[in-house]
């Protein structure tokens, strides 16, 4: 940092014509010419963002929940991942290098990939989340792609929300079957087996059991695709609970294509299967032995079945628990397709037998395992995706290669602090704390190792830095751990209010109840005092060392049934995802300490005025609000006084509409700003220099408002269609960070052209102020080679953006001229320092001065 120069930007000007643009920088004079009409309105266009985009920042030391992975028989170079919520992404160099194939309908969330056996161009994607977990993302349906991933189109089954798995037949592409988990919060939807025979045009739901059963596996017999195998999940979600596994959960087989079903287990049929009251049901076959099949089967008395004669009777071969210890999470088998001795499990461990089943043991690989694929015609090879990301083995799974090139975090929380460069840090699904730089003073980007893991365990939640100490963090890893780190000493204390948490007994075991993502926050007027939200407001005034409470229960009326050991009925699974009756939203109001907001997922929104001795529950001034709506997050303006804005987020109550108010007077009267948004949103945040522009994050992505929530227009900027979990504005750069829930952190630098973009849409051609600029000594660039993600630096020198109304184009075809536009940077003197060339494109322009002069002629 020495070595660094601020380096002072006088002016830029746009030299583009004789004239200037009324209402603009005097300095912008045009070329540009007169035939643009002047919008009369601010209104902006997606056209306006022009050349905007987000830079992907990572990390990608670790992986992310892969919930598919597929390859294509006998080519090992062909590998497709797909993420829970971060996408599909392809490599055709054995996993050297990975590109994302899936930018189709409205969801990143792949719950199922499968290759044609019969035309490897042929390749179906089911959306959704086929692991019922308490953030599952949602899916639009089944995609279709006819060339290896290219292109696809929507192939139908829009409203299934989580697909398990789908099934080719294996002489017919265009035959298939789904397993669609439908809605995981609400009875009935598009759940079952569903079946096409052109190639997703029309389908048909062949096997329906129940209101609240979904299809949880199928498969087709390699050898006879006249025979299918199918396994059916009884469950149902709560914001509270969750129950996995009823009577509608069984194993079935089809003898006409899955047309239609016969239930195996009925114990009737006396073939050794159970019946009643089952978990979630897993099955697979071995290629070349069609006859051998396993199935997890998950009662109290058993867990994996073997047949020996296509399914006419059954053998428990292995009755532990604990060899699928979350059934709705794992529950998948797979057999090798030569040896039908060599069985998988699939749990929180891979679990490897060669005697059948009946003895296993862990393979050190993955970690939540989800999904694993053996190349039919060779065994050797074999992909794996878990929680941890992909592992890949070519020896029949005695060794592995982890391979994490893909920046697939799951981002829960965004925080940053206030260091030149200035770093990046959040809590990530089962991926602890990260920290990093958001960009560094060097010739070749952020790597992995410039990441840090800055937690001991868990699903890292919030960080936040001290804003005076850029190595003093705050941590939050799920449910109420929460830890003070010096990054420069390496000390670390922990200093929850609460020393202890119950785990895996239920939210009433503990004497406070924290939320899976408990609320921390730093006052932004006192940086020695902090705020911790469990079932009461904690406050801090001396950086953690001692806590008070100054609130009652702000989560009451807690029903006492919410609180209750969660799962059942065959098993629990208290992990604290489903603890209710918390706080999840604080904020500190603009007017300083003594008035704070909290909100609960028990749907109250609690102000007070006074520093906590009182409080009021304004949720009731809300117009046209469902009780009981989850209050996902609360952004008090920076600016305003009494100004807030409230997310409220329904989906767990299977409401996926966007419910986002505002208030201009501490809560007493309320505005609907939902505008068109789509889906609900987990977060809004108000532009503190601009306040009229509000972010909003959504299930779908990052949304932008010019009019304070009237009007929402997508700022997908050519990404995906990712799930924006939280995001913050960096003062000192003004940069807008995006916490992503399966593409880690992303950002936009320096939002000042946005901020000006609704002023800059009445004109032909705007200038916007350029950020600060810094001259450094970079250091040598450093090859990492392919096999390592890399995210890019800011541009070394000073961004100059500029406005460009669009222009009416040609229809011809005909290859015009490039164009450019001549920009001049003077000194305080006017003098030209250094002349510029840049773009000509619609709306948003931006070109990169290097801090040189120019050279003499």
């Amino acid at each position: 940092m020495a070595d660094s120069l601020r380096a002072s930007l006088a002016v830029a000007a746009l030299l583009l014509s004789a004239c200037a643009v009324p209402g603009q920088n005097n300095a912008v004079v045009a070329r540009y010419g007169t035939t643009v009409p002047a919008r009369a309105q601010a209104t902006v266009a997606p056209a306006d963002f022009g050349s905007l985009k987000w830079r992907e920042v990572g990390p990608a030391v670790m992986g992310g929940r892969l919930d598919a992975v597929a390859g294509v028989a006998g080519e090992a170079n062909t590998i497709y991942l797909g993420h829970s919520s971060g996408g599909l992404y392809k490599s055709t160099d054995g996993g050297m290098t990975f590109a994302s194939v899936f930018h189709a309908g409205t969801s990143s969330s792949i719950g199922a990939i499968a290759v044609a056996p019969s035309n490897a161009k042929i390749v179906y994607a089911g959306t959704g989340e086929g692991f019922p977990r308490n953030t599952a993302a949602l899916g639009d349906g089944v995609f279709l792609s006819t060339d290896a991933g290219k292109t696809w189109r929507a192939a139908g089954l829009a409203k299934t929300q989580h697909i398990a798995r789908i099934a080719v037949d294996p002489h017919d592409p265009k035959t298939a079957l789904v397993a669609s988990m439908g809605p995981e919060f609400s009875a009935g939807g598009e759940r079952g087996i569903y079946r096409t025979s052109d190639g997703g045009k029309h389908w048909h739901r062949t096997l329906w059991v129940n209101a609240t059963t979904g299809g949880s596996d199928v498969i087709f017999d390699p050898a006879d695709s006249s025979v299918a195998y199918a396994g059916t999940f009884d469950y149902l979600r709560e914001p509270w609970t969750f129950r996995g596994g009823g009577p509608g959960s069984g194993l079935y087989k089809s003898t006409d294509g899955g047309r239609s079903w016969k239930k195996l287990t009925d114990v009737a049929l006396q073939n050794g299967l159970p019946g009643g009251i089952i978990n979630r049901v897993g099955v697979s076959i071995s290629a070349h032995h069609p006859q051998t099949l396993y199935a997890i089967v998950p009662t109290k008395k058993g867990m994996l079945y073997r047949s020996n004669d296509a399914g006419a009777h059954w053998l428990l071969v292995n009755a532990k628990e604990d060899l699928v210890f979350r059934p709705f999470y794992f529950s998948q088998v797979r057999v090798d397709p030569d040896d039908p001795k060599n069985v998988w499990i699939l749990s929180g461990e891979v679990q490897r037998s060669t005697d059948g089943g009946k003895s296993f043991k862990s393979v050190n690989a993955g970690g939540d395992n989800h999904d694993l694929w053996i190349d039919p015609k060779d065994p050797t090879f074999v992909l794996l995706g878990s929680d941890m990301g992909f592992d890949r083995s070519v020896d029949g799974g005695e060794t592995w290669s982890y391979i994490n090139t893909v920046p697939f975090g799951q981002v829960y929380r965004v925080g940053y602090d206030r260091a030149l460069p200035y770093h990046i840090m959040g809590g990530m699904q089962d991926h602890e704390v990260w920290w990093g730089p958001n960009s560094l003073w060097n010739n070749s980007g952020v790597d992995g190792g410039s990441w840090r893991n800055i937690s001991d365990w868990g699903d890292g939640q919030y960080a936040q830095a001290d804003p005076r100490d850029a190595d003093i963090i705050y941590e939050d890893t799920h449910f109420g751990d929460l830890t003070k780190r010096n990054l420069r000493t390496g000390e670390a204390r922990y200093i929850s209010p609460q020393p202890a948490i119950a785990f895996g007994e239920g939210a009433a075991a503990s004497r406070y109840r924290f939320n899976w993502s408990a609320p921390l926050l730093v006052s932004p007027h006192d940086p020695g005092r902090l705020y911790y939200g469990g079932n009461v407001l904690f406050t801090s005034t001396d950086a953690g060392t001692m806590w008070k409470a100054i609130s009652p229960d702000l989560s009451k009326p807690c029903n006492a049934s919410w609180l209750r050991s969660s799962g059942g009925p065959i098993t629990h699974d208290n992990t604290n995802a489903e603890t209710y009756c918390t706080i999840y939203a604080i904020a500190e109001d603009a007017s300083g300490t003594s008035s704070v907001w909290a909100g609960t997922d028990t749907g109250n929104l609690e102000l007070t005025r006074d520093g906590g001795a009182t409080w009021s529950n304004v949720v009731g001034n809300v117009p046209n609000l469902p009780a009981g709506s989850w209050v996902a997050s609360i952004d008090a303006s920076q600016v305003t006084a009494g100004t807030a804005y409230v997310t409220f987020d329904r989906h767990r109550r299977g409401d996926t509409r966007a419910y986002v108010y505002s208030t201009n007077d501490y809560g007493a009267h309320w505005t609907n700003v939902s505008g068109n948004l789509p889906h609900w949103a987990y977060v809004v945040r108000e532009d503190p220099r601009r306040p009229k522009l509000l972010f909003a994050g959504t299930e779908e992505g990052l949304w932008a408002s010019f009019d304070r929530g009237t009007h929402w227009m997508s700022l997908q900027l050519g990404a995906g269609h990712v799930p924006v979990y939280d995001m913050q504005i960096q003062p000192d750069f003004n940069d807008l960070i995006i916490g992503t829930h399966g593409r880690g952190f992303a950002i936009i630098d320096d939002i000042t052209p946005l901020e000006g973009l609704a002023r800059a849409v009445t004109g032909k051609v705007a200038i916007f102020a350029p950020g600060d600029a810094w001259r450094y000594a970079a250091r040598p660039e450093h090859d990492f080679g392919q096999n390592e993600f890399v995210a890019d630096n800011k541009p070394y020198g000073a961004v100059i953006s500029y406005y460009l109304a669009p222009r009416p184009h040609p229809k011809t075809k005909k290859k015009s001229k490039k164009e450019t536009i001549s920009l001049d940077v003077l000194d305080g003197k006017g003098a030209i320092v250094r002349h510029l060339d840049g773009t000509v494109n619609d709306g948003i322009n931006s070109v990169v001065w290097d801090l040189q002069t120019d050279p003499p002629d």
